[in-house]
C-alpha cells in the first residue's frame, strides 16, 4: 500500500465518519470528542468544542496536541497501526486504490455503514470499536460489525426495519406535537406560562420532518444495498 499516498488523500472527517466517531458541525468546523483525552490527561473528554478535525488529523485544544489521522483511528478504535492504514483506505474507497488488497478482506468492514448521527436518529448506537484481542492475535469487534459478519442479511434488514418504525414514530409525532392535547404541549405551557414561546414549534417541526427525511434516506440506501448483497452472494 503507498501510504505516503493514503496520509496525503485521506480526508480525516470522512475517516471519522467511517469509524463512527461522534462529530458536530458548527461553522466551517467540525468538532468530535477527544480520542486520547484519558490517555493524556486521566479523564475523557466531555466537551465536544475542545477538539477540531483537520486535514490531516485533529487538535485538541485541551491536550495541546496535534495527532494524525492515521493515530487518530488507532485512539478511537484499538487497532494495531497496520489496521488503521487499512481503515483509512477503505474509508477513501478501498485499499486497491492505494496499490494493495490484502488487507481489506481481513477486516471485512460493510460498505454500507450508518454515520453516528444516522443511528443515533433510528435508535441503533453502532460501535466498531475493538472490545479485546483473542489469543490467536484476531480483533473482536461488536455492534453492527458482528451481525454483519455473521449474517450480511440480517445487518440490512435490522437497520431497514429499524429505520421504518422510527419513521413512523417521528410521523406520530409531527402530527401530534402541537396537539392542545398532547402532554408535551401542555406541561410547556403550563411551565413557562406568558414566556411560551411558540416559535419552538417551528423548530420541532423542522427537526422532525429532517428526521423522517433521514429515515427515509437510510430505507432507500440499504434496501438497495441489501439487493446488491444477495445478487453478489447467488
Amino acid at each position: 500500500m503507498d501510504i505516503r499516498k493514503l496520509c496525503m488523500e485521506a480526508d480525516t472527517e470522512v475517516v471519522a465518519d467511517y469509524i463512527q466517531m461522534d462529530t458536530r458541525r458548527k461553522g466551517k468546523y467540525t468538532y468530535i470528542l477527544c480520542p486520547g483525552h484519558e490517555k493524556r490527561l486521566g479523564h475523557p473528554d466531555m466537551n465536544i468544542g475542545n477538539c477540531v478535525l483537520k486535514e490531516n488529523g485533529y487538535y485538541c485544544w485541551a491536550c495541546g496536541t496535534f495527532v494524525s489521522t492515521h493515530d487518530m483511528v488507532m485512539e478511537y478504535t484499538g487497532c494495531s497501526s497496520d489496521e488503521a492504514y487499512t481503515i483509512m483506505a477503505e474509508a477513501m474507497g478501498g485499499v486497491d486504490l492505494f496499490g494493495g488488497s490484502e488487507a481489506s478482506s481481513s477486516l471485512d468492514m460493510p460498505k454500507c455503514r450508518l454515520t453516528q448521527e444516522e443511528a443515533n436518529i433510528i435508535g441503533l448506537y453502532s460501535k466498531y470499536t475493538v472490545t479485546l484481542r483473542t489469543s490467536s492475535g484476531q480483533n473482536i469487534q461488536d455492534g453492527l460489525y458482528v451481525l454483519y459478519r455473521q449474517n450480511p442479511a440480517a445487518y440490512y434488514g435490522m437497520i431497514t426495519k429499524q429505520a421504518a418504525a422510527s419513521k413512523k414514530r417521528y410521523e406520530y409525532c409531527l402530527e401530534h406535537y402541537a396537539s392542545a392535547t398532547a402532554d408535551l404541549a401542555y406541561k410547556l405551557y403550563d411551565l413557562l406560562g406568558s414566556s411560551f414561546d411558540h416559535s419552538v414549534y417551528k423548530k420541532l417541526e423542522r427537526e422532525l420532518k429532517d428526521r423522517i427525511e433521514t429515515c427515509d434516506r437510510i430505507s432507500r440506501i440499504f434496501s438497495a444495498s441489501a439487493v446488491k448483497n444477495v445478487h453478489r452472494t447467488t
